[in-house]
């Protein structure tokens, strides 16, 4: 069939473990570079699973909470039609309608642009 014999094949597999494992280390460090922190991936290699995912406090949630407590809030006082210091709904409204869009070319000279 094939005039590969299983020793150049060994060498061959064990070339190409290495060039990964090399692959893999050069990425690891220009992550670390980057990123400034490492990944394990030691575990992955070693039983074969995933490892857990670090458990860290992710923000996303407190933003989503605090934004529905906000919108309930305006619903509600929009709802009773309540005044809540010296701002009433209608300001409030008014505020959110503006467009608040920036106008990058107020600089130039408009001469120079016809």
């Amino acid at each position: 069939m094939s005039d590969v014999t299983a020793e150049r094949r060994l060498e061959l597999i064990r070339n190409i473990r290495e060039e990964n494992q090399k692959n893999r280390m050069s990425m690891k460090n220009r992550e670390h570079i980057l990123y400034g922190k490492e990944y394990e991936t030691a575990p992955m290699r070693d039983t074969g699973e995933m490892p857990a995912a670090p458990a860290h406090g992710s923000s996303l949630i407190l933003r989503i909470i605090i934004a529905a407590v906000l919108l309930s809030l305006f619903i509600i006082m929009d709802y009773l039609q309540a005044d809540w210091l010296p701002v009433d709904m209608e300001t409030i409204n008014d505020s959110l309608k503006e467009n608040y869009t920036v106008n990058i070319i107020d600089f130039m000279d408009k001469s120079r642009i016809l």
